[in-house]
Parts: C-alpha cells; sequence; structure tokens
C-alpha cells in the first residue's frame, strides 16, 4: 500500500488524504502551503544523531519540532476543533498546526512500521492521470478539469452554463427508509409493473401461501431478492418448491435446515437442475435422498457442502452416472482426490465442471479433469497452492492439450502461478473455440506474453473477458485485445490494472471519432480500481458504447457526477460517490 503525503502537487497515485478539500481549497486561492511529508523529512534530517540509541534531550525534542510547525494565513474562519487558530485581524485568520513531541514519536514510529510493510512496489506504479478534482464556488459539487488546464475559474458545467444549482436538503425532513429512498432515487426512472409486485411480495413474503403461475425471470428475480433479504428459511423456502419445477436456485440456504433441504426432493421429483448456495447444513442423508428421489438430475452445483464426506460423493456419482451433465462445488474441504477420480471415471458425459475453493484442489486434480473429454465449459478457482508450481504448469497444458480444442468457456480464477507458458502453449495452442475466458488473479503474466496472445490466437468470436487483477498488464495489452475482438466483447472486466492510462482506457471506445476498433457490443465493464479512469474517459465510454448497460467505477477517485449519463437510459454507473443502486435491478 502505497501511502499519500498529502502534498499540493499531484502525487504519483493520486490519491488525496483527509486534507484534499482544504488543499483545493488554498490552490484556488492561490496559497501555496510548503507541507513536505514525514518521510522526506526524515530523510533530510537525517543525521548520525538519529542512530543513536540516546535518548533525545528536551532542547533536541524542540529543535526537531521547528521544521512541523507551518503557519498557514488564510482569508477565512476556521471551523476545525483540530487546529489552533490565532485572531491576528478581522479579516484573516492564522492557523497554525503543532503537534507535541510525543504524539509526533508515536506517529512516527508508526508510519516506519507500516512504510516497511507497505513498501510500494517500484515494477507496477499506477499510471499518472490527467485530471484534477476541484470543487464548484458556487454548488459545492466536485468536477473534474485537465491537469495542464491553467484556467483559474473553479465553476462546474452546470453553474457555468447558467443552471441552478440544487437546493440543499433540509436537514429537518425526515428521511425515507434506506431501500425505498433507493428505489425511489435509481436512475429516475418508474418502476415497471412487474417490479413493483415483486418488492410488494419481499416485503410480506411471511404472509404469502403461494406464488402461483409467475414466469421464470420473475420466479428467479424472487429468489435474489429474497435470498440477499436473508428471508429465505423453512416456510419461505417451500414457495419455491412445485411438482412442476425442474430447475431451482437457492441463493441463501443458512437458514434451511435438513427438513427444508430434504423438501426438494420431496415436492420437486421432475428436477433436472439444482442450484444450492450457502447450503452448509446439507448432509450424507439429503445427498442420498436427491439420489433416489430425482430420477431425472441432471445438473447439481453446491456452495458450502462441508458435511458431505467423500463416501456420500462416490455414491452419488455412481448412482447419477451417464446422466449426470453438470457438477459444480465450491466450499468443501472432504471433497478430495479420491471424489474427482471417481468422478471422471463414473460421470463420462459431463459437459460442465465448476470446482473451486476445495482445500485439496492441487495439480494432482488436473490429469483427472483431463479425462472428461466431453467438457465444454470449465472453471477451476482459487487452488491450494498459491505459488508458482512446475508440475502445475505441465499438468495444466496437458489438461488443455485434451479438453481445450471443445472448450467454450474456460475460467482459471485465482492462479497466482499461472506462468506465461499456460497462456501461449496450452489456451493459445489448444483452446481456438473459446467464447469466455477468465484468467483472475493470475499475477505472474506478464505483459509481453499477454500481447503475444491475443496478437496470436485464432478463437474468433469471443463475448467474455476477464483479466482482473492481473496486475502487470498496461496498455498494450487491452490495445491488442480490444483490436482483436472489441466488435464482440460484451463482458470486460479490467479490475484493479492499476498500469493503464487514460489514453489505454480510451481504446475501448475508439482512439478518433472514426475508429472501427472498439467494444460496439459491450454491455458490462467493470474498471473499479483503475486510478486512470475519469470524467473524460467515462463520459467517451458512454457516448461511443451505446450499448452499455454496467459501468463498475469503485475506488476511481476521479469520477464525479459531472458526466452525463442521460444520453443512455439503461445505463448503471455504480460504484460513484453519492450514487444509488435500485435492489431491485441489482444483478
Amino acid at each position: 500500500m502505497n501511502r499519500n503525503s498529502n502534498r499540493n502537487e499531484p502525487s504519483s497515485n493520486r490519491v488525496r488524504g483527509p486534507t484534499s478539500a482544504l488543499s483545493s481549497f488554498l490552490r484556488e486561492q492561490g496559497i501555496q502551503v510548503p507541507n513536505r511529508s514525514r518521510r522526506a523529512r526524515r530523510e533530510e534530517q537525517a543525521t548520525p544523531r538519529e542512530m543513536s540509541i540516546d535518548p533525545p534531550t528536551p532542547s533536541d525534542e524542540a529543535s526537531s519540532m521547528e521544521g512541523v510547525e507551518q503557519t498557514v494565513t488564510v482569508a477565512a474562519q476556521s471551523s476545525s476543533s483540530s487546529l489552533t487558530a490565532t485572531t491576528t485581524a478581522a479579516a484573516t485568520e492564522e492557523m497554525t498546526f503543532t503537534a507535541s513531541s510525543s504524539k509526533k514519536k508515536r506517529k512516527d514510529d508508526s508510519d516506519d512500521d507500516d512504510d516497511v510493510d507497505f513498501a510500494p512496489s517500484s515494477s507496477r506504479k499506477a499510471a499518472k492521470g490527467r485530471a484534477r478534482i476541484l470543487f464548484c464556488v458556487i454548488c459545492k459539487s466536485r468536477f473534474a478539469r485537465d491537469i495542464n488546464d491553467d484556467n483559474e475559474e473553479t465553476l462546474c458545467s452546470d453553474c457555468k452554463a447558467g443552471k441552478s444549482p440544487n437546493k440543499p436538503v433540509n436537514s429537518k425532513k425526515k428521511r425515507l427508509n434506506v431501500s425505498k429512498k433507493e428505489q425511489l432515487l435509481a436512475h429516475d426512472r418508474v418502476p415497471s409493473l412487474q417490479d413493483i409486485c415483486i418488492s410488494i411480495v419481499v416485503e410480506y413474503i411471511d404472509e404469502v401461501e403461494t406464488f402461483g403461475f409467475i414466469s421464470d425471470e420473475s420466479f428467479e428475480k424472487l429468489a435474489k431478492i429474497i435470498s440477499r433479504n436473508r428471508k429465505l428459511n423453512n416456510q419461505t423456502s417451500r414457495l419455491f418448491m412445485e411438482p412442476y419445477r425442474k430447475s431451482l436456485s437457492l441463493y441463501d440456504c443458512t437458514n434451511m435446515d435438513e427438513t427444508a433441504l430434504m423438501n426438494v426432493a420431496h415436492f420437486c421429483p421432475r428436477m433436472e437442475r439444482l442450484e444450492l448456495i450457502y447450503c452448509g447444513q446439507i448432509n450424507d442423508k439429503v445427498l442420498r435422498l436427491y439420489q433416489e428421489r430425482l430420477h431425472n438430475l441432471k445438473s447439481l452445483f453446491l456452495s458450502g457442502a462441508f458435511l458431505v464426506t467423500k463416501e456420500a460423493w462416490i455414491s452419488f456419482f455412481e448412482t447419477t452416472n451417464n446422466r449426470l451433465e453438470a457438477f459444480g462445488l465450491r466450499h468443501s474441504n472432504r471433497f478430495d482426490l479420491t471424489c474427482i477420480e471417481s468422478l471422471s471415471k463414473l460421470c463420462p458425459n459431463l459437459q460442465s465442471l465448476n470446482l473451486g475453493q476445495l482445500g485439496s484442489l492441487t495439480s494432482e486434480y488436473l490429469p483427472h479433469v483431463a479425462k472428461l473429454t466431453k467438457l465444454t465449459k470449465l472453471e477451476l478457482a482459487w487452488p491450494s497452492n498459491e505459488e508458482e508450481d512446475t508440475e502445475q504448469t505441465a499438468n495444466l497444458i496437458h489438461m488443455l492439450e485434451e479438453i481445450g480444442p471443445q472448450l467454450t468457456e474456460l475460467s482459471l480464477r485465482g492462479f497466482y502461478g499461472l506462468t506465461d507458458d499456460v497462456l501461449l502453449k496450452g489456451i493459445m495452442k489448444y483452446c481456438k473455440n473459446l467464447k469466455k475466458l477468465n484468467v483472475e488473479q493470475s499475477e505472474q503474466l506478464t505483459a509481453e506474453a499477454a500481447v503475444q496472445f491475443f496478437e496470436n490466437w485464432e478463437a474468433e468470436g469471443l463475448t467474455y473477458l476477464d483479466i482482473s487483477r492481473c496486475i502487470l498488464l498496461n496498455d498494450e495489452v487491452l490495445k491488442v485485445a480490444i483490436r482483436r475482438f472489441g466488435n464482440t466483447l460484451t463482458h470486460l472486466n479490467i479490475h484493479s490494472l492499476e498500469l493503464l492510462s487514460p489514453n489505454g482506457l480510451e481504446v475501448l471506445a475508439g482512439v478518433n471519432e472514426n475508429e472501427k476498433d472498439y467494444c460496439h457490443q459491450l454491455t458490462y465493464l467493470n474498471c473499479s480500481f483503475v486510478r486512470a479512469m475519469d470524467d473524460f474517459v467515462l463520459q467517451k465510454l458512454i457516448t461511443k458504447c451505446k450499448t452499455l448497460q454496467d459501468i463498475h467505477v469503485w475506488g476511481c477517485h476521479l469520477i464525479t457526477n459531472a458526466v452525463n449519463a442521460q444520453i443512455n437510459p439503461i445505463l448503471r454507473i455504480i460504484g460513484r460517490e453519492t450514487s444509488t443502486i435500485s435492489l431491485l435491478n441489482t444483478h
């Protein structure tokens, strides 16, 4: 973690501390404050005396504090209780920043410890931004201005255009309920009748006896909202179980006990696809009932089934055998190597496999996965060995050689030790039919290898790309990827790619007005914690990418409310300060 020094000039990571508002005000008034960081002062004042173990004398402490005290004259009234103010004139006020020697010593000691633990990495310094945040003198709102713009006028675009600023909110007015307020403010649009009905059902879910006949879309939305509100229990879960149901997804089974979980087999005998999240109370007895009663079950995904033993898993695979087409399991330490070996032998028709957060998920799993030659979708996430492993690299390449040609979706999330060889000798060479690729948090992938991969990969029509937290990737990687797949990409995740610059991000919308290689069909973009994202880039994305529906900008401190998003009525900007999100429309 790179700590900011609260300087007036832009810092390398452009992160401002709690005094950024004061610094902005002083800068607007033309006042320069020579406020140097503690680290810089310590480096300049380093003497042999500091290396001595003898305690400093009071005179030494007093002299060392002379460089800390700074006096700033400001033509304003001070309202801060943490500053010592001394009035010298009726129109001016002198604020003196002082600190006791004991407090300084304690703070310096703690800062020294933090600096050692979180030393900045010279190999991946965040790219410099081109915007700075100012505060409008009329409406007090934040807005961005080009860092090279010497204009001293501090007016936002609305105030400059003569629009009246928003009226201040009456603090005495009774606040709305948070959830209702979010729904009212979300995108300034009227909710559909379907959304209104769903919100009423969710509010009175404990009094509902049956849903009746509703569409699959509404059924899925109800399940998500009720699970999100933690209202799914033994009673409410029964509402989702009907004899004609062939597909069921329950997203928070924390409050469902063994009896409620067994009801799935009792009341849904035609079940073909079952997904249970946070099902911590499922055990061998429940799983055995599923394999005996659900004769049409083809797809099973469980998360949190840590009570199920390996004997129960092997028995389940023996019963489902050839009819099991999709299997997924997360957060279960009892699913070991013998289980994956049984799965590969007993379920040869498996087409989709999703394994993650398993305590024993190592490179030894990969040869058994390679035997599932009918797989078209594969996701392996967060293996137990996080470091680079030569055996893992060899096994991954061998696995992709066996099953890569027929794969359409590949996700290798959290493979910290994923090397360039896997990308170039495995995915690029064998996986030529992929439509979805996810290599999230592959921290060893280099920009040079990624550029070579996207330039020479023979795949066509890639729609989903996740390269988030691949911290070594830069502008060149993004440019090549968009040049190759910009016309087909609908989902792009570049979370935490700190090496990206504003010019690199603008490639998403086309560098020039007549640029053809940009994201024509992009509907989802996650650029959270990409420090270079600013109002100028975001405005260009909104203007050029007409199909955008969701943009995540968490941690992008250069994004303000000055961006005009009204030109795209279906767009949601998520993570921007003061933004609100409708609970009904959260995916």
